[in-house]
């Protein structure tokens, strides 16, 4: 008899709003049981958005120098950690104090503390004092904006920085999923970004957050860049930037930018 991995796998309650779960590659993650979201589905299936970590981690080899931009409860983080190995290196972005106590302790637990840099800062351009909004029962959704939401809305001070100043020499990927925020963060990662011959960046976008969506995106591909959008049918062809914005819409999307 064969049992499906959602009754082999195992989560344990530990109180105080706080579980300790295992991913499907293994790692063990600790996660707030208050998210109806990303927690829910790390309990239960120990994954989360599969065919965008199926693209992320095509990408991360041993001895690579990966970032994990918005890294939640650290499901790519502690992916990314344990592809890399001992000879890689993550850096590891979060402002939410509650999900940066979680990721220490999954840090910890699963043992990678030599490969892994937590950046507790929120990515951004500038170096400024910013107001960060969330909500606890959908941890994934946190603004740098003030937004209005309901009475679970948890606002806390964070400070804000450029990520070129703390990530030195190039990297290899970069995942960044920061809701609406990706257009700031990397422009402060620009000098991360011209330094990296070789580079993958797989980015949550949504053409309404940014400035000029078509102007961004002509930046990158002026770098070498091909673009793609991510869908859970599978990468899709290379695109404009132009084509790129009139496909995805209003839409949330998942964008592949790699540079040739």
């Amino acid at each position: 008899m064969v049992l499906s991995s959602a009754i082999t796998r195992q989560t344990v309650y530990l109180g105080d709003y706080t579980a300790l779960t295992r991913l499907l590659e293994g790692p063990k993650i600790y996660v707030d049981t208050r998210d109806i979201g990303i927690a829910s589905h790390l309990m239960l299936e120990g994954q989360w958005e599969p065919w965008v970590a199926r693209v992320v981690m095509s990408y991360v080899k041993p001895g690579m120098r990966v970032c994990d931009i918005g890294a939640n409860f650290g499901y790519y983080t502690l992916l990314m950690a344990k592809a890399v190995g001992e000879s890689g290196r993550v850096y590891s972005a979060e402002i939410n104090s509650r999900m940066l106590e979680l990721l220490r302790k999954s840090i910890s637990i699963n043992g990678f503390q030599d490969r892994i840099s937590l950046l507790d800062v929120a990515a951004w351009d500038s170096e400024e004092s910013l107001s960060f909004t969330f909500d606890e029962n959908y941890s994934g959704g946190g603004y740098v904006q003030s937004r209005t939401a309901g009475e679970a809305v948890t606002s806390q001070h964070v400070r804000a920085q450029r990520l070129d100043t703390l990530i030195e020499g190039p990297v290899d990927v970069i995942k960044i999923d920061i809701e609406g925020a990706e257009e700031r963060a990397l422009r402060g990662l620009e000098k991360t970004i011209d330094a990296s011959q070789r580079l993958v960046i797989v980015s949550e976008f949504l053409a309404g957050s940014f400035t000029d969506p078509v102007a961004f995106l002509e930046y990158y591909a002026q770098r070498g860049f091909v673009i793609q959008e991510i869908t859970p049918a599978g990468v899709g062809r290379r695109r404009s930037p132009s084509e790129i914005v009139a496909s995805v819409g209003a839409k949330l999307s998942y964008l592949l930018l790699v540079r040739q």
